[in-house]
């Protein structure tokens, strides 16, 4: 019964979603401290009524506010622009500028009438906003000469390419801690959101089975195809439909499985383990958000202090480029267009898999998001911005958590509910995972899907396992690389004669082509932009024969691999021994000491488990290794041996890589081994303490350069930091007293 309530819970709140993001620029519009009525009627000069780049974006300007600027058929216009004189507010006013204030012939400034007949002026200093609006803010004067009246002056004396200033009226703007508040309402009801989109489809209908093979591909499954599906349906249409003029749509399918939810009744067909499991997997999902809702990250971060901040320190991007799907059905751009290409190169939109953009795409708009065609670095971090950003970060953070349910669901019918779900706790309360999630790259969700064709491809299934791996490269191709250790699986489960085992293996692997094969034709198409030098997935093929970034010799080869087995296997090698290797810093500048450790939490195996959790699981290995070598070998020394071999382009450790699957792996088979084999070590797995004792590892992982970062960026929606630091402190320390109290069950 409390996990009905808990569900439905869930669902009420995703539905405030739709709410909050309608009434949005209702409760949050400011009043301008000028006359409106369109167009000149607010000030005079030869500032025109649109008067921008055609490219600039909407960034912090509220849409009641009207703007003037100096991009008249082109930047050679040249004029002034004045408000009329106003009686002046009192305390902080601002105004919202677009172009180039800073460059020389442009001006924009505040003039202030003084008690005494003075007039002080007050000049626009902000960095060139460029192609977006930004806020300016500035403070009435108000003491012994205080001010009692006020205009704006705007002058535009240059035909320059970056010759054009564009301003606002001035308003007073929302205090930072209303906007706070609305904001982080939002992410908490888009949060329930996305949770309710993405699991509950597959909760409800995995009620319909009484295979449990079934119906973990079904919860696995049936969530994020659908959001796919209205996700591809929304590209395909709009070109004549505008994705956010389909609110009915989205509401019909939240409540749809309202509907559905309420008439199965209070009861659930569902172990107790399970439901524990899930209640986990939400807190990690909370802890994940805000730890992204949080304002700032490590020195260093990349894009730090933008919308697309990854959380993290080093050059990867990847964590943006599912959101370009959105961008792509906001302008209605074709996958193969220049205009979409320009995002992704020196890649293209075929180059990963497409489905998490795909099913991020629906709640997007759902929520109000409208992606924008600036870059995303150059857009200020709010806790849930106008762009989507943040609505499709929460999207992938609970597509990620569904890896938590899977190596829960794989663990079953080996070892029971109880071990499972202290397996399952522990995956998802080691560093890594939680890194991984909060970072937003489908590769957590691939592993999702490869852990749910292992569960089919052992259950004689292997039609289905091999669909479900398809489906698992079409999220990431990594997931390719796991495809001979499923093949060899489930020959070895199809029976003892070898006519079966081929049959099983044929079966596999026609069905994985059939899907895989026009994904991998279309990374073939010709690209557009001469920077576009790894078109589709070319370069992914070549890492095999690659050694840091260039072609290896067999030296360079072996040399590279040796040092990313030992980065990713040996504990505080990869900041002991290589700690001057160039990609653990930042894209920006060399990093520190504490910096470069923190990559050793997501580049290499033992920190990322954890130091307890992997002392523990490597003792295991080695006991199953004398029981079960064939299993050992097939689930993780062999791919462990592949991906070494493949890996080797970045030798900073592969754990990040491609090596989710491959952690899943560890802790499964320990747990297996563990739970067959009884005694101290037995024991200490499942000690209550061991949910407890993972969390200051995580902790640290999570907080410590963020809190050491001497030079955090500057955001004006902040002042709701404390709460969220504590949200994710509560919300892990929640997940492993659940865990610690079931393993007491």
């Amino acid at each position: 019964m409390r996990f009905t309530w808990f569900i439905r819970a869930i669902w009420l709140l995703g539905g405030c979603a739709f709410l909050l993001a309608g009434l949005r620029e209702i409760c949050l519009r400011p009043t301008p401290l000028v006359n409106t009525g369109g167009g000149k009627q607010w000030v005079s000069g030869g500032f025109q009524s649109g008067g921008t780049h055609s490219t600039t974006v909407q960034g912090v300007l509220p849409k009641n506010i009207e703007s003037v600027g100096s991009y008249i058929e082109g930047e050679a216009w040249e004029g002034t622009a004045k408000t009329r004189w106003r009686p002046a507010p009192y305390g902080r006013m601002r105004v919202c500028v677009a172009g180039y204030p800073r460059t020389p012939g442009c001006a924009l400034r505040a003039e202030f009438r003084l008690a005494d007949g003075t007039v002080s002026r007050v000049a626009c200093e902000i960095e060139n906003p460029k192609e977006q609006w930004m806020a300016w803010d500035f403070y009435v004067p108000s003491y012994a000469n205080p001010a009692t009246a006020f205009r704006l002056v705007a002058e535009d004396r240059t035909g320059q390419p970056t010759g054009w200033v564009a301003f606002s009226q001035p308003f007073v703007p929302v205090s930072s801690l209303t906007v706070a508040l609305y904001q982080s309402a939002q992410v908490l009801a888009t949060l329930a959101l996305a949770m309710t989109l993405v699991w509950l489809p597959g909760l409800l209908a995995a009620q319909l089975t009484a295979a449990a093979e079934l119906r973990t591909a079904i919860v696995l499954a049936l969530g994020p195809l659908c959001l796919a599906v209205l996700g591809l349906l929304l590209w395909l249409l709009s070109p004549w439909v505008r994705p956010e003029s389909l609110g009915a749509v989205y509401v019909l399918l939240w409540g749809g499985l309202g509907v559905w939810l309420w008439r199965r009744g209070p009861r659930w067909e569902m172990d107790p383990f399970a439901q524990r499991l899930l209640a986990i997997a939400a807190l990690c999902m909370l802890a994940a958000v805000a730890k992204a809702t949080y304002s700032s990250g490590p020195e260093g971060e990349l894009y730090g202090g933008s919308v697309s901040r990854t959380l993290a320190v080093g050059n990867r991007s990847d964590a943006r480029v599912p959101f370009y799907t959105s961008l792509a059905i906001e302008l209605g751009l074709a996958p193969n267009s220049a205009e979409l290409e320009q995002y992704y190169t020196p890649w293209t939109f075929f180059s990963r898999g497409p489905l998490a953009g795909l099913a991020a795409a629906p709640v997007v708009f759902a929520t109000g998001g409208r992606p924008s065609a600036a870059p995303l670095e150059g857009l200020t971090w709010e806790p849930f911005d106008a762009t989507g950003y943040a609505a499709y970060r929460i999207v992938m953070i609970a597509l990620a958590a569904l890896a938590i349910y899977a190596l829960f669901a794989v663990l079953v019918p080996f070892v029971g509910g109880k071990w499972a779900l202290i397996g399952g706790s522990v995956f998802a309360l080691c560093p890594f995972v939680v890194h991984e999630t909060s970072f937003t790259w489908p590769k957590l969700v691939a592993t999702a899907w490869l852990l749910g064709a292992f569960l089919l491809a052992h259950q004689r299934r292997p039609l289905a396992s091999g669909l479900m791996l398809a489906f698992a490269y079409l999220f990431h191709p990594m997931a390719l690389l796991w495809a001979p250790w499923l093949a060899l699986w489930a020959m070895a489960r199809a029976g003892t004669s070898w006519s079966d085992r081929l049959a099983a293996g044929t079966r596999f692997a026609i069905v994985l082509v059939l899907v895989a094969a026009p994904w991998m034709a279309a990374t073939r198409l010709p690209v557009n932009l001469p920077t576009t030098s790894a078109a589709g997935q070319s370069l992914f093929l070549r890492y095999f024969a690659l050694a840091d970034w260039q072609p290896a010799t067999l030296e360079t080869w072996w040399y590279t691999r040796c040092l990313n087995f030992s980065n990713t296997f040996f504990p505080f090698w990869l900041y002991l021994k290589n700690g001057a290797l160039s990609d653990i810093n930042s894209a920006y500048h060399p990093a520190g000491p504490l910096v470069k450790f923190a990559f050793s939490w997501w580049n290499t195996l033992p920190l990322g488990m954890g130091l307890a959790a992997w002392a523990v699981s490597l003792i295991a290995i080695f006991g199953a290794v004398r029981r079960f070598p064939a299993a050992v070998f097939v689930l993780l020394v062999g791919p462990a041996v592949l991906l070494t071999a493949y890996w080797g382009v970045s030798p900073t450790g592969l754990m990040r890589e491609c090596g989710h699957p491959l952690l899943a792996a560890m802790i499964g088979l320990a747990i297996f081994w563990l739970a067959r084999t009884p005694g101290w070590l037995a024991s200490l797995a499942a000690n209550r303490a061991g949910p407890w004792l993972q969390l200051p590892e995580t902790f640290l992982m999570l907080w410590l350069t963020t809190l050491a970062n001497p030079t955090p960026p500057i955001v004006e929606i902040k002042s709701l930091d404390p709460v969220w630091f504590a949200i994710n402190l509560a919300a892990l320390a929640a997940a492993a007293l659940l865990a610690a109290r079931a393993r007491a069950a």
